[in-house]
């Protein structure tokens, strides 16, 4: 996905549309994909963990980082004067 942003961009410039959407539905996917690719690799080599694992590490380590991002964001935001 990396890769399909460049071409997104270029694309849309070429057509003469804001590229602002494209791209950020480009990034999403990839964000998307990137969540699974772990899950991918492990079933792979035979060590998948199951759905319940799964979940409950998402429900742990998500809430903590949405936490510390917004914080931080916060921060940076104070820092620069905005």
């Amino acid at each position: 996905m990396v890769l399909l942003t460049p071409v997104v961009l270029a694309t849309a410039a070429r057509v003469g549309v804001r590229p602002r959407p494209y791209v950020h539905a480009c990034a999403h996917l990839a964000d998307s994909a990137s969540l699974l690719l772990w899950r991918r690799i492990l079933h792979t080599h035979g060590a998948a963990p199951d759905l319940g694992h799964f979940t409950r590490l998402g429900l742990l380590t998500v809430p903590a980082t949405l936490v510390a991002s917004t914080v931080a964001l916060w921060g940076a935001l104070r820092l620069i004067g905005v």
